[in-house]
């Protein structure tokens, strides 16, 4: 495998096109001219969702944790507005931090997440883009790749799903180039943490694990070939697994906040996937290379990189090019894992026998990084045939002006297998956004029973949703009711009265007036976070006085509930999580240590004669 290289100044490769790819503003701008015409049925539409149940689904929890940031202006640890309550920093499913919640306290929550959506989609084509240019690519070869990868169907198949908040899979180049990068220079591994912690922030329950098996199977794949070659020009043999460890282990105290909530919600509720997921080579290959009218998780055309791709990509192997095997094994290795348990070599069941990755699900989402090293591929291909033309010109005319045709020559090989991508994807968004988004009200919360086809609608009103839909078994409190007369009452009315001074998500505050000690409820799941000023909480387990008894259920089982004693106290009921606290002070002393590291190598840089 051949390490990337750059024209020099002496190449007979620089000419209009290097030097126009090389244009960083030419580049940025040609990126968001693409991506506003590509996204322009979303973009125009900011209020409108598809009908795709996971919309629904992915709304509800961004509106829960919109509301947190900008209602209430607290980090959502909690989020009340779903099954009775659930943890929100520890759900896999959710997405309370990231860059789209930023945006959405910015903007407005549906513009926020368009304007997440164009950024991803910009983040997408540049990192093609680059990685396409280190593994050799130059010019519109490593242009058209950043297309192809950033326009793929994938993306567009997102959108039809109700997935957006997995758009995140744009920031795979950017992953893969800081670890490929960091086997000679440390410094590309800070970076490459920081990609990873803000892909697990922004969908962390699909990107982040099969990045992470990439990235892997990438290091251990070079290890590999370091040993056997022994090539004296290759970096020692341990780098590319020691720069992995170093990007997971600064991913993880980056993100450590996140991820300790997160591993106590999968043991105490494994998401467990019983599912046989298999497809047959020829359907993966159907998926990757060939546009379909049919629409559908897997359809064909669903991770869309064309043939034209395909067939720009064998122009290098035909060619010869050394740096095109390493892409072809990485291709196969992904198709063959995107078929699952069918046929092939059987990567995935490997894979499924490892700790952690035994619930992995939906082994066609390799098909993603097939596309992706085709479409790298396909700008190597693109520079092989620029580079011959250059070479077949240089006999007849100047090298400047052999340059000009070559690269215009370059632009229309180029143009086909590029507009073939982003008009597939472009019509294919004309057809999502069909459903208006839910208006937001602000009134007192009250728990209702809810409605798990449309879900996104009872966070905007400020209601509670009993109907749960979950991957993941979460706990939902028998004694939980929809429509109660109050949402904080206590457990013997006879004892005296209690009322609602205040409510937000994480700070509940109940006025009550005791004449001998009883127990105050709370109409939601109890959780260990739940903290009282005044005396103890408690899970409920018993029954509820003056209410009729469920057949096979204690009516208050598992709601939260605090041991009060007689008299008249102001209960102020927090939500705090000290795991989430420690994490976050972890992530500041990650930050100060790659702060540390980044100004120690500039300072060795300086000193450098």
């Amino acid at each position: 495998m051949s390490t990337a290289h750059e024209p020099t100044s002496h190449s007979p490769l620089l000419g209009v096109s290097h030097a126009w790819a090389n244009m960083a503003g030419a580049r940025w701008m040609l990126w968001l001219l693409v991506a506003a015409w590509f996204l322009e049925p979303a973009l125009s539409a900011p209020y409108f969702v598809g009908k795709a149940q996971d919309w629904a689904y992915f709304n509800q929890h961004a509106t829960s944790a919109w509301l947190s940031w900008t209602v209430y202006g607290q980090l959502p640890q909690w989020e009340p507005f779903s099954c009775g309550g659930l943890p929100a920093i520890g759900n896999l499913q959710g997405t309370p931090v990231g860059l789209t919640q930023l945006l959405a306290a910015l903007f407005g929550l549906m513009p926020g997440q368009r304007i997440a959506s164009f950024i991803f989609i910009v983040l997408g084509m540049e990192g093609g883009f680059r990685y396409a240019r280190h593994r050799g690519a130059h010019g519109f070869g490593a242009i058209t790749a950043g297309l192809l990868f950033g326009l793929s169907g994938r993306f567009v198949q997102l959108f039809h799903d109700g997935q957006p908040v997995f758009l995140s899979f744009e920031l795979t180049p950017w992953a893969l180039l800081c670890l490929e990068k960091g086997w000679r220079q440390w410094r590309y591994a800070v970076v490459g943490s920081l990609v990873m912690a803000l892909l697990l922030l922004e969908g962390g329950a699909v990107p982040t694990p099969l990045v992470s098996v990439l990235l892997g199977f990438v290091a251990l794949l070079r290890t590999a070939v370091v040993v056997v070659r022994r090539d004296p020009d290759d970096e020692a043999w341990w780098r590319p697994v020691a720069t992995l460890a170093l990007m997971a282990a600064l991913t993880l105290g980056l993100t450590l906040w996140r991820v300790i909530p997160v591993a106590e919600s999968l043991i105490a509720h494994p998401r467990v996937w019983h599912g046989e997921d298999t497809y047959s080579i020829g359907h993966v290959i159907n998926m990757v290379f060939r546009r379909g009218a049919r629409q559908g998780y897997t359809a064909d055309g669903s991770s869309l990189v064309g043939m034209g791709a395909a067939l720009l990509f064998s122009v290098a192997l035909l060619a010869r090019d050394k740096r095109a095997p390493w892409l072809l094994a990485l291709t196969l290795a992904c198709l063959d894992l995107a078929t699952g348990r069918s046929e092939g070599i059987g990567l995935f069941p490997i894979l499924k026998s490892l700790p952690v990755l035994e619930n992995l699900r939906n082994p066609f989402r390799f098909g993603i990084f097939a596309g992706f090293f085709v479409a790298v591929g396909a700008g190597i291909g693109i520079s092989v045939i620029e580079e011959h033309i250059v070479a077949a010109l240089r006999a007849k005319m100047a090298h400047r002006w052999a340059a000009i045709v070559a690269g215009l020559a370059t632009v229309v090989i180029a143009a086909a297998p590029a507009w073939q991508v982003a008009e597939f994807g472009h019509d294919r968004l004309q057809k999502v956004f069909i459903r208006q988004a839910p208006r937001h009200v602000i009134r007192p919360f009250r728990q209702s029973i809810g409605n798990r086809w449309v879900a996104d609608v009872w966070p905007a009103q400020h209601r509670g949703s009993l109907s749960c839909f979950e991957e993941q078994p979460f706990f939902q409190a028998a004694g939980l009711r929809a429509d109660r007369p109050h949402e904080e009452f206590l457990v013997d009315p006879e004892a005296g009265v209690a009322e609602r001074s205040s409510w937000s998500p994480h700070r509940i505050v109940v006025d009550v007036q005791l004449k001998r000690p009883t127990r105050l409820l709370v109409n939601q799941n109890h959780h260990r976070a739940w903290g009282s000023d005044v005396g103890s909480v408690v899970r409920h387990e018993g029954h509820i006085s003056k209410e009729p008894r469920i057949i096979g259920k204690k009516d208050g089982k598992g709601l939260i509930g605090i041991d009060l004693p007689a008299g008249k106290h102001r209960i102020e009921l927090t939500f705090s999580d000290p795991w989430i606290l420690f994490g976050l002070a972890v992530a500041l002393l990650t930050l100060g240590l790659m702060a540390g590291l980044t100004w120690r190598h500039r300072a060795t840089l300086r000193a450098r004669p």
